[in-house]
């Protein structure tokens, strides 16, 4: 075989091996639904092979007990100076889950009979949320790169018809998916509605985007995470394939069904790498082995 031959050999294996890792490192689709440590998440930002990381929206609220959990000693869930744990550490229950101020203070709140907001912020960087989701990122998500509220922005790129509410509207749904609401819970968003130092924008239980108080007690907290594929477990979660999809709602794109990916190599992409280290080397080795014949026979 002359050195011609063997560096075509050695050049289409090594490029057999670089595009199997690319290959398995995986893209996902608005809707998709993961898991990781054990908890369910769903894709609100499509990811292609080319990104590292992707944005995943928690299932549901934090509950009652983990927002009274990761908000004690700090969080003052009833605006007052009594610090005592009847009012300093109780979570509204909200049908199970963890109702919260999204900021509160004397001045801004429930101000003994008086309800007051002229020192309420709509800053997440203040807000009593940003001290919860911290606490539950710490315990629940270590390996997240970020962890935070839905911003303005995604709910936007997730509302039909830019259906806004600018005021109660519990009659018709905006958001596109289900999966991004519920009738039992409104929940936080990140974001000041139109320039108010009182309101930030919420989730409503229909799906319509719209304002609340800063100082409201009874919505819930649902997270968002920036997570390394990586740590993505398959567990049956939902993996979108660009290439290689059936869905069975082309309008709702959460039913995917098939991906020709071996189940081990998704659920430990690092495997992927190795796979694809272990064919380069196999390749240089093959490669060597056939020179050093060569010059034997010579």
């Amino acid at each position: 075989m002359s050195k011609i031959k063997i560096m075509i050999v050695f050049v289409l294996t090594f490029m057999l091996g670089a595009l199997y890792v690319k290959g398995i490192n995986k893209s996902y689709k608005v809707g998709d639904k993961v898991t990781y440590n054990e908890v369910d998440y769903y894709v609100i930002e499509d990811s292609d092979e080319k990104n590292d990381t992707v944005k995943l929206l928690k299932t549901e609220p934090l509950t009652v007990a983990e927002v009274n959990q990761y908000g004690a000693g700090h969080v003052n869930m009833y605006v007052t100076d009594d610090t005592s744990s009847s009012y300093y550490q109780q979570a509204n229950d909200s049908n199970g889950y963890g109702g919260l101020a999204y900021y509160s203070s004397l001045a801004c709140g429930l101000n003994g009979s008086e309800w007051v907001s002229d020192g309420c912020t709509t800053d997440y960087e203040q807000s009593e949320i940003k001290y919860v989701v911290d606490a539950w990122k710490t315990a629940q998500a270590p390996q997240a790169i970020e962890a935070r509220l839905m911003t303005y922005d995604e709910l936007m790129e997730n509302v039909e018809k830019r259906q806004i509410c600018t005021g109660s509207c519990y009659d018709g749904t905006g958001l596109k998916y289900d999966w991004l609401y519920d009738s039992n819970y409104i929940y936080w968003a990140m974001g000041t509605y139109n320039d108010s130092t009182s309101h930030v924008w919420t989730i409503y239980t229909t799906g319509a985007v719209g304002p609340y108080e800063v100082n409201y007690y009874n919505i819930a907290v649902r997270p968002v995470i920036v997570l390394s594929k990586t740590q993505i477990e398959t567990n049956n979660s939902v993996i979108a394939d660009n290439n290689n999809i059936e869905e069975e709602n082309e309008d709702n794109n959460t039913e995917i069904t098939k991906v020709d990916v071996p189940n081990t190599l998704l659920k430990e992409p690092f495997l992927s790498t190795i796979v694809g280290g272990a064919i380069l080397i196999v390749s240089i080795i093959v490669c060597i082995v056939i020179i050093n014949k060569k010059k034997d026979n010579i």
